[in-house]
């Protein structure tokens, strides 16, 4: 995996649900990506934002998965298939948390090819107070 943080950034977080992010997207990047696949890891202040991008050189996922891919208990059949393990709540969860602190999450398939997970949270929420609870 390649990380390169270009300068310290602070920003006032729920560190535990941030890290739960981070651990979901760096995990499913191992997982859907095949044996000896690149993965790299971007964080950078863009602005007064905090930006963040999981890259990959996985398997991807079809125009008409990509609808489903933030929705509850989704699996995409290229996943299925393969038995990667899973139950389709990482990425919603992800996106909640991203949310709640005020930020969006979004990504970039290419098929075949890999994927860019993105995460933007504004710099706004530093003495925010963030909720832990996540539905």
């Amino acid at each position: 995996m390649n990380f390169d943080p270009q300068e310290p950034l602070m920003i006032g977080v729920d560190a535990v649900r941030i890290g739960q992010v981070l651990d979901n997207l760096i995990s499913n990047a191992v997982k859907y990506s095949p044996h000896g696949g690149a993965l790299s890891l971007r964080v950078w202040a863009d602005g007064n934002d905090l930006r963040c991008e999981v890259s990959d050189q996985g398997i991807g996922m079809s125009a008409s998965e990509q609808e489903g891919v933030f929705v509850k208990f989704f699996r995409a059949r290229s996943a299925v298939d393969r038995k990667i393990p899973g139950i389709g709540l990482g990425l919603m969860i992800s996106k909640t948390i991203i949310e709640t602190h005020g930020g969006s999450l979004s990504f970039t398939i290419h098929q075949g090819e890999g994927t860019t997970m993105s995460f933007r949270i504004p710099a706004c929420v530093i003495g925010a107070e963030m909720s832990s609870t996540v539905t």
